[in-house]
């Protein structure tokens, strides 16, 4: 394999792809000839059931009607549609607001209608031109809010929920629904940790954190507990965030972290609808690195060696010119890592065909989507080994609704994502720390083919071609990134995997009207079926590595011995089972809804249950099981008085019998002041909607360990004291096997249970032309799993399980605003925002019995750690001689690190850590949107960011010595270091090695200086859109097309000097020092045609 071949990438990557591609278009074209001739059957059909079908004689007597559709100020409405009652006779007005549509004579009635405003039915007389003036609908009364089990009007709505829509999810620039929703809703935090194509979704917490467990909230689709993760944004309808208690009771042990409700697309019982989109997005990553030329850094290596007094390592004069002349690379390598793995750009590719309409008897909706998600590194596919980072997903949905009978419909729904996951087999932590971590003076790239030929192999003297590099930097033998792809980096052979993970559902609703027994009464049953897959096939080759040494010979890496046979040969490895999962759930609901006068009342009973088999490897797990009796009561009397009460029974088999049930009460109650004829008449009748709100309740979470009720056998150990009954029982030093007692089983264990408080209020004003929504709230948490405070001493050779015994509190605001106005000349802008505010804190978390009072938990954010608190640099002997120096700290100088004595016991060690208020999840998140619309011409925009965050990074304090792999490596911000002309930088004085560059970077555990602000602003999307619409299109069956730009992840401001490393990611610890694949910055450009 040649250098070039790794700058080298194509528009549609390789054969496989573009197979892929003429799959997914002769799909599409067989699903829209279908599609064209059931509309068709279907309009037949009705027009003939209906009797007003047009019979061929009347369509050869047809009048011409021409007219304009325009807004209460008379501005043009494009777009709107045109259709005659009762048949599929339709247009759409063109640009400027005209329509022409040439109907039967003796026709009456058309309809006009547009998204957003009051369709209205025009009855035909004598005149060949009419003008049609539609209203903007009332927001609010008409809206309906997706809430638990069912749907409520927006105006009514006590609980704190806020609603996306699907047009915002599609404008996001991104496919993965977790990323989408970044700044869309108030008190929803998204953190996206991994850019790697197929495995980038973003973790989400709704209103912080309350506990050290279990963070996530329960995720809905459709009704039903699944992931979101893969699917299509383009099947969907809204998304609902239920963040109170009010709003998630319902759902017992499975509310407490919040609920997210993902809700698909539908059909309608309208002409059918095809809409055709694709999709070219190209990524780069969100940051690139600074790091420096091997000159450079060997420089400052030699100053850090210096430091150490290690004369003896210093770097020659002569070695120097060499790297900074890089007239030997070979030998004097200088490669920025980074840059020569890292694309300048890469791409996506997804497209989608979706379907939807249907007759007042059968309504249905049905989508098909495809996603390519392509690599950023620079590798490729090479006789048949693929080393290459990339994802492959295919979307599926079908959603019908069959009105059987009057009363009675029936739905069923099948879904399902189908992805593929390619990357190489090389440790993922290890390839990233190659990457951003390796020193340029290690090895070359690689060895290009004209390498062989100016220093031949002695040991095989008709070798030819690339061969991988092997180590032959100054400082230790670490091999190139594009090695360890390709050869297996440290193992003796290298492979790559195919991860194949699939995810399958079936659902069948009932949904029965009871008006003959009372009026509003009606039954609805569902049964859901879910199955997911996940599975991998795995290929192997041994490729050896080489070193070209300085005398021009060739040394190769010893573990491949002297066997040269099957050398490069790609091997199939077989499928690895990984897990498979199968969830049966059901559901009965008996709702009752009506309205008596000015009252409406409202009143819901749900049973559910759900049963999940997993197996995980060759592990078959028990049964997980669950079940829940729910129930709610909603009053409101003319839209001024509301109230709601929601409570559950719920249950699960991961308690004992005693503690398997627990009961969640919540009640609201609201008033829109708004709505008293009193307000109506005072001179504050400009304000449309003023409600307040306000909800007590109490909701759960499970999390820890199941069957923790049940005490553990007698089990096999590995250690313990002479005498005791743990594993190695020593008897006059001679060691044999033995056993100890498990843990004791905790039979009083069971969920974590939240006490939450909210506050809300809402405004409107001119018609809602400017809104404002504020909510308060207050959390507090107990009950949370935790090891026993007490425990038995190790001799007595058993231990207990978890107890509920941590305690937490959680409180915050959110303010959510917007402004959106209609000008003249078909001009519509908006501008708003959101804030939010999230805080926690430990009550109690199990402090160890002697703990310092200064250590404890109690008092400090969940994510509290304890840091030996770092102050200010030596700037003297004196400053040195006056400390009180650690006892693994002989060699300081002035520059190193001072450390705070914080006991004041005169001397510094581990009992000096002290709580240092460490946020991995930021205490501010906002967000500000706005955009306009005029004419055919749409732009938007969204920023997103947050405040009060922190990362930890390990060892960037000093870019040299054994952190964390022996190398020497730098980047530009580290100038900005202690010397004696610098004596007010960041950065300590540098050292290479010994007890001083240990104690500057993380003695004796960690220091407050390695934390790090992570806040960040950043502009999140931007899309520009241009709709064609006119009658040209219409007459070739397009209603519209729709061209976009958008762009996710654009531009990013943050204090954070660390460029490589995108500031949304959580946290970096030594494990992996922040070192993972990229995040992206995407650009997109596509079409969407509507049919």
């Amino acid at each position: 394999m040649e250098k070039k071949r790794f700058r080298y990438f194509y528009w549609y990557g390789n054969d496989e792809k573009r197979i892929c591609y003429w799959k997914f278009l002769s799909l599409f074209l067989f699903v829209f000839t279908f599609s064209v001739e059931a509309s068709n059957s279907l309009a037949a059909a009705k027009s003939s059931h209906s009797g007003n079908g047009v019979s061929s004689q009347q369509q050869a007597q047809t009048k011409q009607v021409k007219g304009k559709v325009v807004d209460p100020n008379g501005e043009s409405i494009i777009g709107a549609a045109v259709k005659l009652i009762n048949s599929s006779i339709g247009t759409i007005t063109d640009n400027v607001g005209n329509f022409s549509i040439t109907i039967p004579i003796d026709a009456k009635t058309i309809l006009i209608s547009y998204l957003g405003y009051e369709s209205q039915n025009i009855t035909l007389g004598t005149q060949s031109f009419i003008r049609v003036v539609l209203n903007e609908k009332l927001q609010g009364l008409q809206e309906v809010v997706v809430v638990g089990y069912g749907t409520q009007k927006k105006e009514s709505v006590v609980g704190s929920i806020s609603q996306v829509k699907s047009k915002e999810l599609q404008s996001a620039g991104v496919r993965t629904l977790t990323n989408a929703l970044s700044g869309l809703v108030p008190g929803l935090v998204t953190q996206q940790s991994n850019g790697q194509p197929g495995k980038d979704a973003a973790a989400i917490f709704i209103r912080g954190r309350s506990t050290w467990q279990n963070s996530s909230p329960l995720v809905l689709v459709d009704g039903i507990e699944r992931s979101m993760n893969d699917i299509d944004p383009n099947e969907v309808e809204t998304v609902s965030v239920l963040k109170d208690a009010s709003a998630t009771a319902v759902y017992g042990t499975r509310g407490g972290n919040g609920v997210i409700i993902v809700t698909t697309k539908r059909g309608t019982n309208k002409t059918p609808e095809m809409t055709l989109s694709f999709n070219q997005g190209f990524k780069t990553p969100t940051g690139r690195s600074t790091f420096v030329d091997s000159y450079t850094t060997m420089s400052y290596a030699n100053e850090a060696m210096k430091n150490d007094n290690n004369w003896i390592g210093l770097t020659s004069n002569t070695d120097l010119e060499h790297y900074k002349n890089q007239d030997s690379p070979l030998f004097y390598p200088s490669v920025d890592w980074s840059k020569e793995m890292i694309k300048q750009v890469s791409f996506q590719t997804d497209m989608n065909f979706n379907v939807s309409g249907g007759t007042d008897k059968l309504k249905y909706f049905g989508s098909l989507g495809y996603l390519y998600d392509g690599d950023i590194l620079n590798t490729s596919k090479s006789d048949g080994f693929d080393g290459r980072f990339y994802a492959k997903r295919y979307n599926l949905r079908t959603n019908l609704d069959y009105q059987a009978t009057k009363n009675t419909l029936v739905s069923f729904n099948v879904g399902g994502s189908f992805k593929q996951i390619n990357q190489p087999a090389v440790n993922n932590l290890s390839l990233w720390k190659g990457i951003y971590y390796n020193s340029p003076t290690d090895s070359p790239l690689l060895y290009e083919p004209w390498v062989l030929e100016q220093y031949p192999d002695r040991n095989d003297p008709n070798a030819s071609g690339t061969r991988y590099a092997w180590g032959s930097g100054k400082y230790g033998s670490i091999m190139s990134p594009i090695t360890a792809i390709y050869t297996g980096g440290n193992a003796s052979s290298a492979g790559f995997g195919k991860q194949d993970e699939n995810q399958f559902n079936v659902d069948l609703k009932l949904h029965q009207d009871l008006d003959f027994i009372t009026k509003g009464l009606s039954f609805s049953a569902l049964l859901s079926y879910n199955l997911n897959t996940n599975y991998s096939n795995t290929f192997t080759r041994v490729i050896p590595k080489y070193r070209l040494l300085p005398d021009g010979t060739w040394q190769r890496s010893p573990e491949y011995g002297g066997d040269t046979d099957n050398l490069e040969e790609l091997n199939y490895r077989g499928t690895s089972f990984n897990s498979n999962t199968q969830k049966l759930y059901y559901e009965g609901r008996m709702n009752y809804d009506r309205k008596f006068d000015k009252h409406d009342l409202s009143l819901l009973g749900v049973f559910k249950r759900s049963e999940r088999n997993l197996v995980s490897g060759s592990n078959v797990n028990e049964p997980f099981k669950d079940e829940d009796w729910a129930g709610r009561i909603t009053y409101n009397y003319d839209l001024r008085y509301l109230f709601e009460a929601n409570l559950s029974l719920s249950g699960s088999e991961q308690f004992a019998p005693k503690t398997r049930f627990g009961f969640f009460p919540a009640f609201a109650v609201g008033w829109n002041l708004a709505e008293e004829q009193f307000f109506k008449e005072s001179s504050l009748s400009f304000i449309n909607k003023f409600k307040t709100r306000a909800t007590w309740g109490k909701t759960g979470t499970t999390s820890g360990a199941r069957w923790l009720y049940y005490a553990a056998p007698w089990v096999t150990g590995s250690t313990a004291s002479t005498g005791g009954l743990g594993g190695s029982i020593s008897t006059w030093n001679v060691a044999g096997a033995g056993y100890e007692e498990g843990p004791y089983a905790n039979v009083d264990a069971k969920w974590e249970e939240s006490v939450k408080k909210n506050l809300g209020f809402e405004l409107g004003i001119l018609e809602n032309m400017f809104t404002l929504n504020v909510d308060l709230y207050d959390e507090n948490r107990d009950n949370i799993l935790m090891p026993p405070t007490s425990q038995i001493p190790a001799w007595g050779a058993f231990d207990g399980k978890e107890r509920n015994y941590g305690k937490t509190m959680n409180h915050g605001y959110e303010i959510e605003l917007m402004f959106n106005k209609r000008l003249g000349k078909g001009f519509r802008y908006f501008i708003g925002g959101n804030i939010s505010f999230n805080e926690n804190r430990v009550i109690y978390r199990g402090d160890a019995a002697g703990t310092a009072f200064y250590q404890k938990y109690a008092g400090h954010p969940i994510d509290v750690k304890l840091e030996m608190l770092q102050n200010s640099l030596f700037q003297s002997v004196d400053d040195i001689n006056n400390y009180i120096a650690p006892p693994a700290a002989t060699q300081l100088i002035e520059g190193d690190i001072k450390y705070i004595d914080y006991n004041a016991d005169g001397k510094i060690d581990a009992n000096d850590t002290a709580p240092l208020e460490f946020q991995i999840y930021p205490r501010y998140d906002y967000a500000i949107k706005g955009g306009f619309d005029y004419r055919n011409f749409s732009f938007s925009f969204l920023v997103q960011g947050n405040q009060d965050k922190n990362i930890e990074l390990y060892g960037h304090q000093n870019p040299f010595g054994n952190v964390p792999t022996g190398i020497a490596r730098m980047e530009s911000y580290q100038f900005d270091h202690y010397t004696p002309e610098t004596r007010n930088s960041a950065l300590p004085a540098y050292h290479f090695s010994g007890d001083v560059q240990k104690y500057n970077n993380d003695y004796p555990s960690s220091g407050s200086r390695r934390i790090i602000p992570s806040d960040y602003i950043r502009l999140k999307m931007v899309e520009l859109t241009y709709t064609f619409s006119n009658n040209l299109l219409t007459k070739s069956h397009i209603k519209s097309i729709v061209m976009y730009l958008n762009g996710n992840n654009l531009v990013t401001l943050s204090p954070l000097r660390q460029k490589f490393i995108d500031p949304e990611k959580p946290i970096f610890l030594a494990g992996n020092g922040g070192y993972d694949y990229p995040m992206a910055r995407r650009f997109n450009f596509g079409f969407r045609f509507n049919f």
